[in-house]
């Protein structure tokens, strides 16, 4: 016996803004207190993101490069996945984009950049302020 199929619902659709590394504030929720935001975009790989932050420099090359567009989504920073990108918003460096890594100190953890010319630090972690986790790239040429 055939039965009638229900039609599924469309996917949500999800606009994410695109915003650069100089319109972020540092504020008591960063990522949410945009300055300015250029644009907005929609690309369905990315639904569970929450913005679109468009790469500066080149310490992520070659996986990132400046221009490319990065996809993040907030995250508590009492968990972090080894060795992911993560955006990563300081008290007193501002904002950045590295491969987060543990160190040696429970109250540390180790930046690392993907290009090699730039060495690893380590950051305490009270000096976060918020993270978002890298989900992906559009890369740019």
């Amino acid at each position: 016996m055939l039965s009638a199929q229900k039609d599924e619902d469309p996917p949500q659709t999800h606009h994410l803004p695109l915003i650069s590394l100089e319109t972020v504030t540092v504020s008591d929720q960063p990522f949410c207190d945009f300055e300015k935001i250029e644009d907005y975009y929609t690309v369905t790989e990315f639904n569970d993101s929450d913005f679109l932050l468009r790469i500066k420099g080149d310490s992520m090359a070659p996986k990132y490069n400046g221009g490319d567009l990065l996809a993040c989504k907030k995250v508590s920073e009492a968990y972090f996945q080894w060795g992911r990108v993560y955006v990563i918003c300081t008290k007193n460096q501002g904002i950045m984009v590295k491969r987060v890594h543990p160190s040696e100190s429970e109250s540390h953890i180790k930046c690392v950049s993907d290009n090699p010319k730039y060495p690893p630090f380590v950051l305490p972690k009270e000096d976060l302020v918020a993270v978002a986790l890298g989900n992906g790239a559009i890369t740019l040429d």
